[in-house]
């Protein structure tokens, strides 16, 4: 959700060389990003990656360096880069760590995040002119990609893509209503249905599969690096809030985005209105802080009120709308 920050910056700033740091399993997603000279891949909180990279930063002496994450770490590496002018927001105790220390107000905080980084902008007097999250795709990883399309027996816009994990049980809508829908709209589209995510998410598949039983399921079966091109041949994604819905998003498919304790209006994916359909049913306590179950009691299925609501039928109402 950075991504249209950088994309603003690039195009008021041609003439400025852009680096990137970034965590190293997050590496695939940007790799090819153009015109992106360097990509620093730093190894999460160990010590010897974070020393290094801040070794090599102090030797580039770069001019600005923004920092978007929210991380006391991040912003202690901002203060001892030597770069002229070190800009992030002020929270958890940072603001002495920024030449430019930008203040999370509460109205920020209430905007999308792709808005809020919009503000590290600001002391360079750049402003958002509708980009939107951007992934890039190069020739290599399409081939790599129409590969596994084809050892699957996938056609290019002839299947749609669910993902039904979550970092969080109680934030995952309910597989089996997900296997319900998919069902239902291969029935009437005639589409394949494939099934995606992490290994470590494969305990959400079996109830999908029960009811979507013509489902390819290809959890834990590609790679972060072959996730961004498949998804492109893709004709629609459904799922959940996370990671792999804005990946589908950055790469320009339609988007049914199911969302239950989150807030779509901070962090749907970022595209155009017609790609993108959200199914969500506000409560008085939307959004909560997902301090499960202090603040409401789940259901039977050890689900927030939020995701109980929805009925499957609205998931395959809102495929619909879009293809």
């Amino acid at each position: 959700m950075a991504t249209p920050s950088i994309l603003a910056l690039m195009r008021e700033k041609p003439e400025a060389e852009i680096h990137f740091a970034i965590r190293s399993h997050l590496y695939p997603l940007v790799e090819n990003f153009p015109d992106v000279k360097k990509i620093y891949k730093i190894e999460g909180r160990n010590i010897i990656s974070n020393i290094t990279f801040l070794m090599n930063v102090r030797k580039e002496k770069y001019d600005a360096f923004i920092v978007f994450s929210k991380g006391f770490r991040e912003g202690i590496l901002a203060k001892f880069s030597r770069s002229s002018y070190t800009i992030g927001f002020s929270v958890n105790f940072r603001k002495l760590l920024f030449t430019h220390p930008i203040e999370m107000s509460k109205e920020l905080w209430n905007k999308h995040h792709s808005i809020q980084f919009s503000k590290l902008l600001s002391p360079l007097n750049i402003e958002l002119q509708n980009e939107k999250t951007f992934l890039p795709l190069s020739d290599e990883e399409k081939n790599s990609a129409l590969k596994i399309l084809n050892e699957k027996g996938l056609k290019e816009k002839a299947f749609i893509v669910f993902h039904i994990g979550a970092s969080k049980f109680a934030r995952a809508y309910h597989s089996e209503r997900f296997g319900k829908a998919a069902k239902e709209i291969k029935k009437r589209s005639g589409k394949e249905i494939v099934l995606i995510g992490s290994k470590d998410e494969m305990k959400f598949t079996e109830s999908f599969l029960k009811e979507c039983t013509s489902a390819k399921d290809l959890t834990g079966k590609i790679a972060l690096r072959d996730l961004k091109p498949f998804l492109s041949f893709a004709v629609l994604f459904v799922g959940n809030d996370s990671g792999p819905m804005h990946i589908a998003g950055s790469v320009g498919i339609p988007v049914v985005a199911v969302f239950g304790p989150g807030s779509p209006q901070k962090t749907a994916p970022l595209v155009e209105e017609t790609k993108l359909k959200v199914v969500y049913k506000s409560f008085l306590c939307s959004p909560c802080r997902q301090n499960f179950f202090k603040d409401c009691d789940p259901s039977e299925y050890g689900k927030p009120p939020c995701l109980e609501a929805i009925d499957f039928k609205e998931v395959v109402s809102a495929v619909f709308d879009l293809i």
